[in-house]
Parts: C-alpha cells; structure tokens; sequence
C-alpha cells in the first residue's frame, strides 16, 4: 500500500513540474517577443531638444487659438463722408488757377480756369466754379467742379442751404444727366464755422407737382 501511494505521489508531481516549465518557456517567447516589438521606437526626448521643438514637432498639425488670432480681421468700408470740404476764402485753390469772380447783389461767383480752357469769360467755356453769400460771412452756397469719379468732363453741382436754428447745412448734389436722380446730404456744422462735420441724414430730391424740390430721408444717422 505504501509503495503504491508514493508512485502516484510522484506522477502528480512529474505532471506539475512539466506544466511549469511549459509555462515558463511560453512566457520567455512572450518577452522577447515584446522586446523585439518596442526596440524600434524612438529614444524619449531629451529637456534640451524638447525645448528646440515647436508645437507641431510636438503634438502634430493642431489648429491652435492664437493661429486664428493672427488672421487680419476684415474692416467693413468706411462711411462716404463729404468730409474734405473746408470753408475757405477760395474753396477751389487747389484748382492751381487765379479765380475770375463777379458779384451779383449780396453773392459772389468766381470762376476758376483751367489748362483746356484758359478764359472763362470765353463763349461757351465750362469752368469749376463757386459762389459765396457776402453778408453771411462769405460761406459757400454753390459749388461746381469735375470731380465726378464717373463723368469727369461735366460739371457736377453742389447747392449748400443752411439752417441757423438748427446749426446744419444741406448739400444738394444734382444729377450730371436728365436720367440721374439728385440727392442730398445734412450735416451738423463745426462749431463755430460754415463747416460740415457729422451727417445726420441722407436720400435723394424729389419734384412735387410745382417742380419744388421735396427731400426723402432714405437713411438717418445716430
């Protein structure tokens, strides 16, 4: 009885011991197998050439706040303002020509030559040309030049009416051809002067059934 217990002592502990080493020699094809996988991947990065790194070195092409914070921002155009105009003595200096004026009561109108036409006083002769109010300090109440962008060879007009009261002054400009519709402008004046300085309003001229100009406001200004 003793000698048969201890064979099936043994056999059982023949059969763990191979399990263990079946087990052992699985697990070392296991390692070298990992090992063999990760030998390929790179060294970690040393402080040094992180820090000479950028951002996509790093971490890839990644889109970034301050990226689109660089992009220049679209300005939307600014207000067309008629905002060049300066009461003067001789608004139409930078014309380059001696004035040739003429009174007429009270108004003033002076006309301003140029290099095709010389002599304004000549038949037919098409100057730029202004007219001013004497016994209102000289401030301007008509203006004509060639300052069209579109039709640059027809003088253009511009009729200035001005309201005391209310410190403001209407710039009527008039339409170049029988097809083109007039329009106008009021301004605040500048304290103190003639001068137009915020616009209020703005829309085109109308004629009532006596060919009186009526204003429509198409736009209004805070």
């Amino acid at each position: 009885m003793i000698s048969t217990s201890q064979s099936k002592y043994f056999i059982w502990l023949r059969f763990i011991s191979v399990i263990v080493l079946f087990t052992f020699i699985t697990t070392q094809f296991d390692l070298q197998g990992a090992y063999a996988l990760t030998s390929s991947s790179p060294l970690p990065v040393s402080v040094d050439q992180k820090n000479s790194l950028d951002k996509k070195d790093l971490f890839g092409d990644i889109r970034y706040s301050e990226d689109f914070s660089k992009r220049e921002k679209e300005t939307p155009p600014e207000e067309i303002k008629f905002s060049d105009f300066t009461e003067t003595e001789k608004p139409l200096a930078t014309a380059g020509k001696e004035a040739t004026c003429k009174q007429e009561g009270s108004f003033q109108t002076c006309y301003v030559p140029n290099t095709d036409i010389p002599d304004c006083s000549a038949q037919g002769a098409q100057c730029a040309y202004y007219e001013s109010d004497l016994k209102h300090d000289n401030r301007i109440t008509k203006i004509a030049d060639f300052t069209n962008p579109v039709v640059k060879n027809k003088l253009e007009l511009k009729e200035f009416t001005y309201n005391d009261q209310a410190k403001t002054v209407q710039i009527v400009t008039r339409g170049i051809g029988s097809d083109d519709v007039d329009t106008f402008q009021t301004y605040l004046l500048e304290p103190g002067t003639y001068n137009p300085e915020t616009l209020v309003r703005s829309g085109i001229v109308l004629k009532d059934v006596d060919n009186q100009d009526q204003f429509l406001a198409l736009r209004a200004y805070n």
